[in-house]
């Protein structure tokens, strides 16, 4: 299904169909997976514990995990991180930076951002991406 971007998303848990949800006054889009419910968060969404708030968790289905799912993105192999170091493991892509979380993460990312200290740091340090901007273009 298309994301409303120009690309067609598989969830990295269940290999399910993803589809775009908007979500807070923003209309931010973040893909939702149609079986199991997780969701993928491109890097340049916003906060993803702020845009976690938005979303419902009382539909929780039991989640399907895959480990070592692939990035709907790029294919690239999802590393599990803490998120923000501090916060419930989600699965990362190296290399397009953007995070899925299962759908029974959404509630633990909901508690996090509750815990956020107001002025807390960027999750993606613009280092990382300008690092990635010089890799497309020189490499």
């Amino acid at each position: 299904m298309s994301d409303g971007r120009g690309a067609f998303l598989t969830c990295p848990a269940c290999k399910g169909p993803m589809s775009p949800v908007k979500l807070g006054e923003a209309g931010t889009l973040v893909d939702v997976c149609g079986v199991c419910r997780g969701v993928w968060f491109d890097w340049f969404d916003g906060e993803t514990s702020s845009l976690a708030r938005h979303l419902d968790t009382l539909s929780v289905r039991k989640p399907l995990r895959a480990a070592g799912g692939l990035c709907p993105r790029d294919g690239g192999r999802l590393e599990q991180h803490p998120y923000l170091d501090l916060g419930p493991a989600v699965d990362r892509c190296p290399t397009c930076l953007g995070l899925f979380a299962a759908r029974d993460v959404i509630a633990a990312l909901q508690r996090f951002h509750e815990r956020m200290p107001p002025r807390s740091p960027e999750p993606i340090e613009r280092s990382s991406f300008l690092s990635r901007l010089w890799h497309a273009f020189a490499g």
